[in-house]
Formats: C-alpha cells, structure tokens, sequence
C-alpha cells in the first residue's frame, strides 16, 4: 500500500486523452459572457440591498420618529433650586410635540449642562407620552451685591 508502483504505461491508465482545442473566438465568447453574467449578478444584487435599505428607513420614519402615538404631551421638570420650568425649557430647546424617539435627549442633556446654573441634569423619556428632566442646581459659594451708580440727587 504504501510502497505500490505506479504504473508507467500511459496506456493503461483511466485518463482524459483526447485534448481539442477551442477557437479563440469561441473562448472569448464564453469569457464575456460569464463577465456579463458575474456583473449583472452584482448590479442585482446591489440594487435589492439599497431597495431594502431605503425601505427600512422610510418605514423607520414612517413607524417611529414620526408615529404621533410616541408624541410628547407631558413634559416632567423638576428643579431642587429656584430656577424656573419655563426657562428651563427654553433653554432646553424642547418645543411642543416632538417625537419622544426623534428627539436628541444627549442634545438637550448637553443644552441645560452648559448652564452655569446647573451642576448636573438627568433627561429619559417615559413612554409613551412623558419626558422627565430632572435638574440639580449649584448652590452659591458667595454673593456679591453691586451697587449701581446712583442718581444726581
């Protein structure tokens, strides 16, 4: 088994003998082809994946971000310090009914941070209508009062 000759006659042996030859013609016919095949195989295959891609976000926008079912309708903010809701929200950037799952909460965590007012800001949302803000204020280490210029008098 492992020490068995191979045979030496050619003739013997179960080989492919008869070898013809192809027309170049014919050869390169067969190429372009199988490259015509191979890339409309790709351009296909290209077009379904951004078809179902585009699909996914227009049904992403279409279900979700602009669903009025996740609309905001109840804002919760609550403040430990004497700064008030309305200014708060201002400074938010929040306006009436945003999609609570369109809405940027990092943006409007990042908007009231850099209020010099504010030490720290917890913004999540309460589906399916509520956003709770919740902020803690710095408290005041001194307090100066300014006099003004005061009138002739």
């Amino acid at each position: 088994m492992f020490f068995s000759r191979q045979q030496k006659n050619r003739r013997l042996g179960r080989e492919y003998v008869l070898d013809v030859k192809l027309r170049s013609s014919q050869v390169r016919a067969a190429r372009s082809r199988l490259a015509l095949l191979g890339s409309g195989t790709l351009l296909g295959l290209a077009l379904v994946v951004f078809g179902v891609w585009r699909g996914g976000a227009w049904a992403l926008d279409r279900m979700v971000y602009e669903n009025p079912a996740f609309a905001m309708r109840q804002l919760d903010l609550q403040t430990d310090g004497v700064l008030s809701t309305d200014q708060l929200r201002s400074w938010a950037g929040i306006k009436g009914d945003e999609n609570l799952l369109a809405l940027d909460l990092a943006l409007v965590k990042k908007n009231l941070e850099h209020i010099p007012y504010v030490h720290s800001v917890s913004v999540e949302p309460i589906l399916p209508h509520t956003l709770r803000i919740r902020i803690i204020e710095r408290e005041p280490v001194a307090q100066i009062y300014a006099h003004g210029p005061r009138a002739p008098g």
